[in-house]
């Protein structure tokens, strides 16, 4: 499966979002930027699956994500966070 970082208008975020064949096949995230310690009005996305799924006419045209290491980075630590706060609920 392959990871892909794009910044998109939140109408296209919602369309992939709720896409049946990316759910199908893959998975999307989507974040606000300041979560991310990011600036803009566009949304964050990550979109993992089947190379079929950036093939599908909803992402012509759209560039990853110059910044996709650091994205990636901070997504997993929003992870990481988490998971021992939900440890601590059960520890």
């Amino acid at each position: 499966m392959e990871t892909r970082v794009y910044l998109v208008k939140k109408e296209l975020a919602n369309r992939i979002i709720d896409d049946a064949d990316i759910k199908r096949y893959g998975e999307v995230r989507s974040f606000e930027p300041s979560v991310l310690g990011l600036k803009g009005d566009d949304l964050v996305i990550l979109v993992k699956g089947e190379l079929k799924i950036f093939e599908m006419e909803l992402f012509k045209g759209l560039k990853e994500a110059k910044n996709k290491k650091e994205v990636l980075k901070k997504v997993g630590e929003l992870d990481d966070a988490a998971a021992s706060g939900v440890g601590m609920l059960f520890g």
